[in-house]
């Protein structure tokens, strides 16, 4: 008698980072494994190390301890023996440099809140990490051979290597994105949102190959949003006004912290690294409490400029950093007080420019960093708690490096020049991508005659939109992460698993 030949399980690389590991993470995993896939992990945190490899409900072959290359890649057999010219070619990229901004490395935690500029650890130390990044990769591609690499974003150096080497080796890599329309999420396929479901589907709408059944639904997100400002959800939350026992709890959280620290030292620590937002010493949580407060006050009690309601003003938010939209996505811009300065002297006529901080870094940047930009030739500085919407429906052109701020300008009917790299907002129909500074003012006085009023234009916004609701699926995902939604989150991870994997 013959027997049927088993069928071969899939095979997977999760990645197992931070806070997304211990819940969302591990429920995603555990979900691939039911669905008949072997399993490696890759971790990233100490206290997820810990927890990935004590749980026993996902099995897997190898965990992979991430942190260990972060502290010391010069451990990582191999790594003294090839070059960084060797590593691009096999990457498939001309520079390492734009890719390696690991704030560990390229920004210092321990100098002050939050992150100074000035780099952590040396050139060379920031070159064998890459290296031994890549080294790590390779070996596990090599022997577990993954059908498919599951994480959660591209934001950092150690999973953007882990992208490319994939990419070349023909693994499809997915991460999840918010898709900038309210409370939907997206995949992404690269850390530059230009490959995936998302822009493929937008791609197809607007080059007239297709049809969306949640056109309608589309429309009525834009008339909506037009009639009532539609902030990220992110947004409720930095303007919601704290309450009395929160305000409490926020001034004795550092001396809990302190107390939690010395009753039970951290596993988050890189010795070689110092502090990091993951592992503060009692000394730094109370010098980060007491910066963030006096910066607060500081940053609040500023005397900015009103904003011009009787002439025309360019627009510049700026981004938090560091962060993935400003250091990964826009590397060369990622000095927003030169950038603001270069984009000031390149407005056409009587323009001035306008600035506004993101609301989410008013007390974590110092006040000398406004005044910077507040003593800028043709530059005007506004509150940081003045909404996006006052200044998209006031200015007459906005320029950005990008971000949830170029799809509310689409949806206002603001011109926009996007100067950082993310794939899907270019896709917008107000978007113009420019990224050379020396020919920005030619390119300003053509983007402000765009028509954004006729039809061409909703057309190309209503096929954005739609795209967003064929491909996307609606979670918070602040709350998936702590277990609101899960199992919805798992679902979609598992579709788009499959749908990759069968491509």
């Amino acid at each position: 008698m013959t027997y049927p030949k088993e069928t071969p399980r899939k095979r997977a690389v999760v990645f197992q980072q931070r806070n997304f590991g211990l819940k969302l993470g591990h429920s995603i995993a555990a979900h691939l494994q039911g669905k008949g896939f072997n399993l490696v992990a890759v971790a990233i945190k100490g206290q997820t190390t810990k927890f990935t490899r004590e749980q026993t409900e996902v099995n897997y072959e190898q965990t992979i301890d991430f942190d260990r290359v972060i502290d010391d890649p010069y451990s990582v057999p191999g790594v003294g023996d090839i070059s960084l010219a060797e590593v691009c070619e096999q990457l498939r990229i001309d520079s390492i440099w734009p890719i390696a901004q690991e704030r560990m490395y390229a920004r210092n935690y321990n100098d002050r809140f939050y992150y100074s500029f000035k780099q952590n650890r040396s050139d060379e130390d920031i070159a064998t990490y890459v290296k031994a990044a890549y080294l790590t990769y390779k070996r596990l591609f090599e022997e577990f051979k993954p059908d498919v690499i599951v994480g959660v974003n591209f934001v950092a150096t150690f999973q953007i290597v882990a992208l490319l080497l994939a990419r070349r080796m023909g693994i499809p890599m997915i991460g999840i994105e918010p898709s900038k329309v309210r409370g939907l999420h997206i995949f992404s396929h690269d850390h530059l949102t230009e490959s995936g479901p998302f822009v493929d589907r937008i791609r197809e709408l607007q080059s007239g190959n297709g049809d969306s059944v949640n056109i309608d639904q589309a429309r009525k997100y834009i008339r909506d949003f037009r009639k009532e400002f539609a902030a990220p959800l992110v947004f409720d939350r930095a303007f919601k006004p704290e309450s009395r026992i929160r305000k409490i709890k926020n001034e004795l959280r550092p001396y809990r912290e302190i107390w939690n620290f010395i009753r039970d030292r951290p596993k988050n620590d890189h010795p070689n690294v110092g502090a990091t937002i993951d592992y503060r010493t009692p000394r730094i949580i109370l010098r980060d409490h007491y910066r963030f407060r006096r910066q607060r006050r500081d940053v609040l009690t500023y005397a900015y400029s009103a904003v011009p309601e009787d002439r025309p003003f360019a627009y510049m938010p700026l981004q938090v950093q560091p962060e993935h939209a400003i250091d990964v996505l826009s590397p060369y811009f990622s000095n927003q007080i030169e950038v603001a300065r270069l984009v000031a002297q390149s407005l056409p006529g009587d323009l001035p420019l306008v600035v506004k901080d993101h609301p989410g870094m008013v007390g974590r940047r110092p006040v000398s960093y406004y005044e910077k930009l507040d003593r800028t030739v043709n530059i005007k500085l506004v509150d940081p708690m003045i909404r996006s919407d006052r200044m998209l429906k006031s200015a007459a052109i906005m320029i950005a490096s990008g971000g949830t701020t170029v799809v509310e300008a689409a949806m206002l009917k603001l011109a926009t020049i996007q100067l950082g790299q993310m794939g899907v907002t270019k896709l917008l129909p107000n978007v113009i991508s420019h990224t050379d500074m020396t020919t920005l003012t030619p390119v300003i006085v053509e983007h402000l005659n765009l028509n954004c009023d006729d039809q061409t234009y909703e057309t190309a916004l209503e096929q954005w939109i739609a795209a967003a609701y064929d491909t996307g699926f609606e979670i918070d995902y602040e709350e998936a992460i702590w277990g609101e939604n899960v199992q919805r989150v798992c679902e979609a991870y598992f579709e788009e698993v499959q749908r990759v994997i069968n491509a």
